[in-house]
């Protein structure tokens, strides 16, 4: 666990955590991704990833689930998975509440999952963000995750998701700084 300016991040598990993690998707994502995917594809996105069933099977998977609070609140959550490759882990997810964005808190996210990444034996970081979440991408950037290439996928239900894949190299790297 970590904690600093009344933010802890701790390892989410369990039922109660994923029920959680649901609530939280269900708050953060109208709001953001609304105005870029549309809130069709959030709504078929949230039943078919972020039910407590869902978030069970990927944790059952493999995937491990963080949650940050600030005072007594969840304000957000990030997971990490196994990557394609042996030496790589996904960074699945990093979504924090709109009133926390800007304090530092994704950055103190991402620095907890680059750690614990590293401790896994990973030497890669990898990401898929959509490539209209200017935000987003422009926040990975400088944190050290360069563009690997453009993907589309086809999720079901007419919808796509239409990304970037990012990496970050995680030998040699310090937490906190970017890659020149």
């Amino acid at each position: 666990m970590t904690t600093t300016t009344e933010t802890t991040l701790r390892t989410a598990a369990g039922p109660a955590d994923q029920a959680t993690i649901s609530a939280l998707a269900h708050r953060i994502w109208p709001e953001h991704y609304g105005p870029i995917i549309g809130m069709a594809q959030v709504d078929y996105m949230l039943a078919q990833s972020y039910t407590t069933a869902a978030l069970a099977a990927a944790e059952a998977a493999g995937t491990t689930f963080y949650l940050a609070e600030q005072a007594g609140h969840e304000v957000g959550y990030a997971a990490l998975a196994p990557g394609d490759e042996a030496d790589t882990r996904l960074l699945d997810k990093l979504y924090l509440a709109a009133e926390t964005r800007g304090q530092g808190l994704g950055r103190q996210l991402l620095e907890h999952l680059v750690t614990a990444a590293r401790t896994s034996g990973a030497r890669r970081l990898a990401l898929r963000v959509n490539r209209h979440n200017a935000a987003s991408i422009a926040f990975y950037q400088r944190m050290g995750f360069h563009i690997v290439d453009a993907h589309a996928l086809d999720i079901g239900g007419g919808y796509v998701m239409d990304d970037y894949r990012m990496t970050m190299a995680l030998s040699g790297r310090h937490s906190g700084h970017s890659q020149s």
